[in-house]
């Protein structure tokens, strides 16, 4: 065995070829990495939840960790890291955001971080008085 470097944000089929002696062998890899944070509803009111898809380049072919982060914890609060389970092409997690009863419109950047590649979505908290 011996590692392989691959580029930061690299996606597909990847061809690994070994040669020693006139011989040659060669390996198929595809290198799947995270591609977007979609949110639905993109826009709530406080104390209202979303549900966050992440989408991923192909299949995940090992349960994956991803890296989570929210811009305002105060009004929107995720979980630091989530486990993707293998084969997954995208995977649902929900946020509650907090709820409050002042007036407010609030635009929370939520990140998801994995293999060095970061995706952002938005979600607007909107109460009007």
């Amino acid at each position: 065995t011996f590692p392989i470097q691959t580029t930061q944000g690299q996606s597909g089929p990847v061809t690994i070829t070994a040669s020693l002696g006139g011989v040659s062998l060669t390996a198929q890899l595809t290198l799947v990495r995270l591609i977007s944070i979609t949110l639905n509803p993109s826009t709530v009111g406080p104390g209202q939840p979303s549900t966050e898809t992440l989408n991923f380049s192909g299949p995940v072919p090992a349960a994956t960790a991803v890296n989570l982060s929210s811009s305002n914890a105060n009004f929107v609060r995720v979980p630091p890291t989530i486990a993707v389970p293998a084969g997954s092409t995208a995977f649902n997690f929900s946020v509650q955001t907090t709820p409050t009863t002042a007036e407010i419109s609030l635009t929370v950047n939520i990140s998801a971080s994995l293999a060095g590649v970061t995706v952002v979505g938005q979600l607007v908290i909107i109460r009007i008085n």
